[in-house]
């Protein structure tokens, strides 16, 4: 039986983080709530406080890290989830949250003095929220795709826009898979229309790679 203290304890960012880190080190040990997790526990205010807490000196970048890790399985239900169904829009802006807290689990304080965008955390702090952001308008987008294959391996290039608020983002995922029901876009002109009509990006990402929306890798 899950211990729903800890859990929450997590899930609020009130834990003793130390305590977290002696106690709890293998995130495997730990007995996890499989029912609906994501809708449970899923809280950005709690990624945002432990990056502050971090921030302001008040836990250790292992710390900072320990307690992503662990936060990312609760929210999967250590990705042994029981009946639950979402849209597959849903389920993309999830994985992609799920996605940056594993990141942040790699976490190290030399990343600090580094000077590389991709480790700074006011950026994450951005990406998380406006993740975060997409996830509880997700009514209000419309996703696209299509296939792309830089490497060795297919890779799902996904397009969101925001009629309503005139917004778009993007995304490069590897876990998405034939039977999606998202609309097929020819190349990326879903991407440059919304540019075109002057919609605000919301950012999704460090850096982006503009040859994805090569014609050549389309599939």
């Amino acid at each position: 039986m899950y211990d729903r203290e800890l859990l929450e304890s997590v899930a609020t960012a009130t834990c003793d983080y130390t305590k977290l880190l002696k106690e709890y080190p293998n995130q495997t040990k730990i007995e996890y709530d499989t029912v609906r997790p994501f809708e449970k526990y899923y809280r950005l205010s709690s990624i945002l406080l432990s990056i502050e807490k971090y921030q302001r000196g008040e836990i250790t970048d292992g710390e900072l890290a320990h307690w992503a890790c662990i936060y990312d399985w609760i929210i999967n239900g250590r990705w042994e989830v029981e009946e639950e169904t979402v849209d597959k829009a849903t389920f993309v802006i999830r994985e992609e949250i799920s996605d940056w807290l594993d990141s942040l689990s790699f976490y190290e304080a030399e990343f600090d003095e580094s000077g590389e965008a991709k480790y700074d955390l006011e950026t994450r702090k951005l990406i998380f929220g406006n993740l975060d952001f997409i996830l509880q308008t997700i009514s209000e987008w419309s996703f696209y795709y299509v296939r792309v294959d830089k490497t060795c391996e297919e890779e799902t290039l996904i397009v969101a826009v925001n009629h309503v608020r005139e917004l778009w983002a993007q995304f490069v995922v590897d876990y998405l898979s034939d039977e999606t029901d998202m609309r097929l876009a020819s190349l990326a002109h879903v991407r440059y229309d919304a540019v075109a009509d002057g919609y605000a990006e919301l950012r999704t990402y460090f850096m982006w790679d503009d040859d994805y929306f090569d014609e050549d890798d389309v599939m």
